[in-house]
């Protein structure tokens, strides 16, 4: 007992452990398997962590989402335990470069991605290590009844016979009484324990507002309080930005994040709001996992969620210090059309699929049997109008073949720069000698590319950033001016989406298994769908006690601190 508290003070600054934490430890510490189920911010990771340190050899953690891991890496060696994790790499010497460090280098704690366990190589050298406990983070995503289906999870029942008498210990925030037995299933776990809290956030006061403007609405919720920590959640990147700067017109400091955000930058924005630089962050459910901040007073949702898995995971981000805090909903009657009719009918079904999948070959040029291990870029708008596709169908099967492991979608904005020097080279060079910005650009592509002058080159415009200390606009502005000047052609294309592709093209082969389940997913999905749409318009009902039915809770007692009209005195 003792020695758990000293490492819990030494290492988390903390005197006492928070509610169910020591019993999963203690139980976890005697090699039985558990499945715990604590809300967001509830202080999961401690419960094998700490274990890790008490136990003599080394604990893996599987995790779906390398910047969580990376954090959460981060985070452990600056608390003086010593953590890795096995990148995202296919290249066979850095993956024995990174077994040797996980053997020779004394880590308690090792994190990797259920994708590594496709590796017939890497169980067997995994195998070699003293492996005394094994995590599973986000457990729910082992589920095909689950928010985020991911099946490289199902591999990880390959660890059981390489590790019989290791316990495993499944963690997740948002698991249903269907997930649960899920889980328990798919994992082979040996009688284990559930460790659950309620659902139930007695802090967070539940709003739906019927809102005429949105945006009229959203500025009488936070005018009166600039500097609360708000996160505010929309469906697309643009409207991110649009509302951000709304938002600063009014006088409000805000920021925006998404999936199109560079990753260098993600986590500059991230720290900047952490530290209150701008208290207001506007995002798309990029900003997710692993979003840790205390404080959070309201969380507004702009645009209903697909889910109540999402919603109560999203919402779950505000109050973690305990103090009162709103999780608010706008909603519109449109709203209830536009999920009804759009969001339903843009779910492709099978045939739909398959259809996608052979174009979406055809454009990346993927040969039959090639593929695996690729990387191709892509722009969004350019290939739905290719093949006449809708945009949110096209999302939607991206989503089906990433789920069902079939490829990695990255996603991404890149400004390609295509570029041409058409003057001959004894023009250039009398160009050079002007020695100002254009002439300096103008050296540098000339020395860098060796076909400049006889076709299209890429050109890295970062590179020139970097060497020659001029910032993007300024680059822009000195290639417009060469091209007016009859020195140089150029021309720039966005490349909106990166895809790495983990089968080989093998059409019915690749497409038979996952195309059986596309049909059961989306009817799981148009059930969650209506649950949401219950939830928002139906006013009576108390609007935590919906959430906790969701989830296999049954409370009768109405909260009094909802919108909904049975909680209104």
């Amino acid at each position: 007992m003792q020695k758990k508290l000293d490492y819990l003070e030494r290492y988390w600054k903390k005197k006492t452990f928070r509610p169910l934490q020591e019993e999963v430890i203690d139980h976890y510490l005697q090699s039985k398997d558990s499945i715990v189920l604590l809300p967001t911010g509830g202080g999961k990771s401690v419960c094998y962590q700490l274990p890790a340190l008490l136990n003599q050899g080394q604990t893996i953690v599987i995790s779906p989402l390398v910047s969580l891991m990376q954090d959460q890496v981060n985070q452990l060696n600056q608390r003086g335990i010593k953590s890795m994790f096995f990148e995202s790499i296919v290249d066979k010497n850095d993956l024995y470069r990174q077994l040797e460090n996980a053997r020779n280098g004394n880590f308690k704690i090792i994190y990797f991605s259920p994708e590594r366990l496709s590796s017939t190589e890497f169980l067997n050298q995994i195998e070699k290590l003293p492996i005394k406990g094994i995590a599973v983070d986000e457990a729910h995503c082992i589920s095909e009844w689950g928010h985020d289906f991911r099946p490289a999870f199902r591999l990880i029942k390959n660890l059981r016979p390489l590790f019989p008498q290791t316990p495993i210990m499944a963690l997740t925030a948002t698991a249903t009484p269907k997930v649960l037995k899920d889980i328990r299933a798919s994992l082979g776990l040996i009688q284990p324990k559930i460790f659950s809290t309620s659902f139930e956030r007695k802090n967070i006061y539940y709003d739906v507002l019927h809102a005429e403007d949105k945006m009229a609405t959203l500025k009488s919720l936070l005018i009166n309080s600039p500097n609360e920590s708000v996160i505010i959640y929309c469906r697309s990147r643009s409207k991110t930005e649009h509302i951000a700067k709304e938002l600063e017109s009014w006088g409000l400091k805000a920021g925006f994040y998404h999936g199109g955000v560079e990753a260098r930058q993600k986590k500059q924005i991230y720290n900047n709001w952490k530290n209150n630089i701008y208290p207001i962050m506007v995002a798309t459910n990029a900003f997710g996992m692993g979003i840790n901040k205390s404080n959070v007073r309201k969380v507004v949702h702009m645009i209903m969620p697909e889910s109540m898995e999402s919603y109560y995971q999203e919402t779950g981000r505000a109050g973690r210090d305990g103090r009162p805090s709103k999780a608010i909903l706008l909603v519109h009657s449109s709203d209830k059309d536009r999920l009804e009719n759009q969001f339903l009918s843009h779910l492709p079904d099978s045939k739909y699929v398959k259809q996608f999948y052979k174009k979406l070959c055809s454009y990346l040029q993927i040969a039959y049997g090639e593929g695996k291990g690729g990387d191709y870029k892509l722009n969004f708008k350019s290939f739905c109008d290719v093949y006449q596709f809708h945009p949110k169908k096209v999302q939607n099967c991206f989503g089906i073949l990433e789920r069902e492991g079939v490829l990695e979608l990255r996603y991404m904005h890149e400004t390609l720069t295509h570029l041409k020097i058409k003057c001959s080279p004894a023009e250039a060079i009398e160009r050079v000698t002007k020695g100002d910005d254009a002439a300096r650009i103008l050296q540098f592509l000339m020395r860098n590319y060796e076909e400049i002058f006889s076709k299209e080159n890429k050109i890295n415009l970062e590179k020139i950033v970097d060497l020659l200390g001029l910032d993007f606009d300024e680059i822009k502005k000195q290639l417009s001016l060469m091209e007016k000047e009859n020195i140089i052609e150029h021309k720039q294309s966005i490349t909106d989406i990166k895809l790495y592709w983990k089968l080989p093209r093998e059409d019915d082969y690749t497409l038979n298994p996952l195309l059986k389940r596309t049909n059961a997913h989306n009817k799981l999905r148009v059930n969650k769908i209506k649950f949401m749409l219950d939830y928002a318009f139906e006013e009576f009902k108390c609007k935590r006690n919906k959430i906790l039915l969701y989830f296999g809770e049954k409370k009768t007692v109405t909260c009094q601190q909802c919108s909904a009209k049975s909680c209104k005195k």
